[in-house]
Order: structure tokens, then C-alpha cells, then sequence
């Protein structure tokens, strides 16, 4: 999958360059929601980028991001919303028991 990815953003070079991730990212909206400045974003592709090549390699991917838990992450981001929007368990459940018929979850 990062192989695939990786060619896709790179147009199969099989290294990513600066330039191309910062594109990638902002037709993707990878990164919204952070407003990083260039500065920042310059700062994110070179942490990725260990060993300071100009380029990210799908091994830079991997290590980075390799061991990264997306199932646990979502879960606790889940667990986190639901904690800070409503006062108790019993009140999320309610609310969504009440909405999940009508499909209104704006509300």
C-alpha cells in the first residue's frame, strides 16, 4: 500500500520530492485543519525525511508511519469526542439512539 501511494504521488520515481508531497497534499486535503505555514510544512517533510535527502523513499514512509495504529486511533478519537460532547455515557447513548432512526446527527 505506502509503494502505491508513494508512486502515485511521485509519478512513479519512487521518490517523493518536496515539492510534489506539498502538491499532493493540498489537492488531497491531507492536512487540513493544521493551517500549517510553508515553514511548517517544509519543517513535517524534513522530519520525514531522516536522513536529509531532499526526497522521502518508501522506507522514510514505513519508518515513519509503520507503526502507527489506525484502528486504536480512531477509537481513541472516538472515545475523546464523545467524552467532551456530552455529560455521561447514558446521554451519548440516548442521543444516538434517538438520531440513529432519523439519521440527524447535525443536531
Amino acid at each position: 500500500m505506502c509503494n502505491l501511494i508513494g508512486i502515485a504521488i511521485s509519478g512513479n520515481t519512487r521518490r517523493i520530492t518536496y515539492k510534489q508531497f506539498k502538491k499532493w497534499c493540498d489537492s488531497n486535503q491531507a492536512l487540513s485543519g493544521f493551517n500549517l505555514t510553508e515553514v511548517l510544512m517544509k519543517q513535517l517533510f524534513s522530519d520525514l525525511d531522516p536522513h536529509k535527502k531532499g526526497n522521502l523513499t518508501e522506507n522514510d514512509w514505513v519508518n515513519a508511519f509503520g507503526s502507527y495504529n489506525w484502528s486504536n486511533q480512531i477509537l481513541e478519537e472516538l472515545q475523546s469526542t464523545v467524552a467532551s460532547s456530552f455529560s455521561s455515557a447514558r446521554a451519548a447513548y440516548s442521543f444516538f439512539l434517538k438520531n440513529v432512526s432519523t439519521g440527524d446527527f447535525e443536531s
